[in-house]
């Protein structure tokens, strides 16, 4: 089984514990890192990866990588280095700060405005298009100027009625065809 650590042991109520020795809390740190290096890998998977023995081991003569598995239930992560045999699980790593911090950090990120910037002229002709468009014209009201350019916010819009009626539009091959395709995308790069 190998080297067994409890993250829990290291928290009192989800915040490390003030009075941890030295020693304890570098190894806290290490089994951080470790599970911030892991958390993007396949789960239920053993994984080779390229990521340092080093980092779980602490050992600076090994020169391998682990292999992982990470668990849900229970909530493990499982390692083994093929190159000096060592091996280990690091127990509740999604109580980790660190982990916690990663997690919501990108739920922030994923509720960042999303919005799209068009010209002067590109803005004219979404208004000439939005002519008994209901969707385009609540996107045309929310439109910010910025000197010659136009800004909308695209998450309080309906996107995606939008985008069809501009994929009707360009399959009637108007002559403003290159500026429909070119917001179709700007729009679906902005809400995907």
């Amino acid at each position: 089984m190998g080297i067994v650590i409890d993250i829990n042991d290291f928290l009192h109520y989800g915040n490390v514990k003030y009075n941890l020795a030295h020693a304890d809390k570098m190894l806290f740190d290490r089994c951080q890192a470790a599970i911030c290096a892991t958390t993007n890998l396949i789960k239920g998977e053993a994984i080779v990866t390229d990521i340092s023995c080093k980092l779980f081991t602490d050992n600076p003569d090994c020169k391998g990588t682990v292999t992982v598995l990470i668990t849900h239930v229970p909530n493990q992560i499982h390692w083994k280095c093929p190159a000096c045999g060592s091996e280990g699980i690091i127990k509740n790593w999604k109580n980790s700060p660190l982990y916690i911090q990663f997690l919501k950090d990108s739920n922030q990120k994923s509720k960042q405005i999303k919005s799209i910037t068009l010209s002067s002229e590109e803005f004219e002709k979404l208004v000439n298009l939005s002519d008994g468009l209901d969707e385009c014209k609540a996107m045309i009201a929310s439109a910010q100027k910025t000197g010659t350019s136009y800004t909308i916010s695209v998450n309080t819009i309906n996107v995606f009625q939008i985008l069809e009626k501009l994929i009707f539009k360009i399959e009637l091959k108007t002559p403003d065809r290159p500026f429909y395709i070119k917001l179709r995308d700007e729009l679906k790069t902005a809400v995907i």
